[in-house]
């Protein structure tokens, strides 16, 4: 790990190789920390915990002390799930946020059914709805 007086990094995406990857972005995602590591700078990146994601195989724990967190969405609350792993190959920490209303379905932007964006992608929670 890079000495912890350099800059951090925390690089928030919705795709990051090799967890997840649909285009170019987890490409990027995936090997930017590496590049960056050897600037001496310190890495975190952040993804979505998506159900198809292999925990398993990818060494994916659930992390601790926080295992669950409460978000504030507009006027309610939803539970997210933290995982944790270190992406191959590197020192960086990676942080899945799961969410079994927003990220335990079929597909990652779109609905696979209808292909288009889910009704939810804009949800803000002020009117009560999407």
């Amino acid at each position: 790990m890079a000495d912890s007086n350099n800059m951090r990094i925390v690089i928030l995406s919705a795709e990051a190789y090799p967890y997840v990857k649909v285009g170019g972005l987890g490409d990027v995602v995936g090997a930017l920390p590496k590049y960056l590591e050897k600037l001496g700078l310190w890495v975190t990146v952040i993804i979505p915990g998506y159900r198809d994601i292999h925990h398993e195989r990818h060494g994916i724990r659930p992390y601790e002390p926080l295992r669950r967190l409460d978000v504030p969405v507009g006027r309610g609350v939803e539970t997210a799930e933290i995982f944790h792993t270190q992406l191959p190959g590197t020192s960086t920490e990676v942080f899945l946020i799961g969410s079994p209303t927003y990220f335990f379905r079929d597909g990652i932007y779109d609905d696979p059914g209808t292909r288009e964006g889910f009704l939810d992608n804009m949800r803000t929670g002020t009117s009560g709805g999407n």
